[in-house]
């Protein structure tokens, strides 16, 4: 249901930052990936909204921090 939704991306993200803070990080690292997925089957006019470029950026980070994480 939410790949016919035009909206998958963000949705797949918060998911994966929920996932991410509940210390769910293999699945977090999944719906971020699915996220990406989600944002590269747009069409490129959809695709380089502002919106949409900043949710990749915002994505990409975040599955930037799961790789390499901040020992505190």
């Amino acid at each position: 249901m939410l790949k016919r939704n035009p909206r998958a991306a963000s949705w797949l993200a918060l998911r994966g930052d929920v996932l991410q803070q509940a210390g769910r990080r293999d699945d977090a690292r999944k719906a971020f990936n699915e996220s990406l997925a989600a944002l590269e089957s747009l069409t490129p006019t959809l695709r380089r909204t502002q919106a949409n470029a900043e949710l990749e950026r915002q994505v990409r980070e975040a599955l930037k921090q799961l790789e390499n994480p901040r020992k505190d």
